[in-house]
């Protein structure tokens, strides 16, 4: 049965509708993805000045303000920013930055090396094993090739165990499987 002009009309405005009602989700992950990066841009950054200078640590946050506009606020301090600018690489763009090796910073390697980080999210693994030119599941101690690490914890074992017992051919299944529940999860 053929539709009227009518239905044909009310059908269009329904998925104008739903385009709008994605267009707005759309809108709201890349907010809540930009709030995600100028939060990690502000925690990097004030890490690296307690790295530098310590004594910031015991500063109220007004003591901490003064400090900024006295010390770093200056034509001095103008001038040694535009420096850098100039200097400095194009910033990379999101895609680019989705291929480049992985940054880590010294005390994050310096936590997953001394496993004060133990749940290492799988995006991390991935990243650091393709940067190592290795499997994920030979950096986690799951290849029989390589005896696996003993981080002292239960869950480890299991994975291990499970991985190690799975038939021929299936871990890479799994590990797919597994990206892709990530994917769906970074996806909400």
């Amino acid at each position: 049965m053929a539709k009227t002009t009518i239905e044909k009309i009310e059908s269009i405005q329904a998925e104008i509708e739903q385009l709008k009602n994605r267009e707005k989700e759309l809108q709201q992950k890349q907010r809540e993805q930009e709030r995600r990066e100028r939060t990690k841009r502000l925690c990097s950054r004030h890490g690296l000045l307690e790295k530098y200078m310590p004594d910031l640590i015991t500063i109220t946050d007004e003591q901490f303000e003064i400090f900024i506009k006295k010390g770093i606020d200056t034509s001095y301090g103008r001038n040694i920013l535009a420096e850098i600018k100039a200097k400095a690489e194009p910033t990379p763009t999101p895609q680019a930055a989705e291929t480049a090796q992985p940054s880590r910073t010294a005390q994050t390697l310096y936590k997953y090396e001394n496993n004060l980080i133990t749940n290492i999210p799988l995006s991390n693994v991935e990243k650091i094993a393709t940067s190592l030119d290795v499997s994920p599941a030979s950096l986690l101690g799951w290849d029989k090739k390589k005896p696996a690490t003993n981080y002292g914890d239960e869950r480890d074992s299991i994975l291990r165990d499970l991985i190690e017992n799975l038939p021929e051919g299936k871990t890479e299944e799994v590990l797919r499987y597994i990206k892709y529940l990530k994917s769906q999860e970074e996806g909400q």
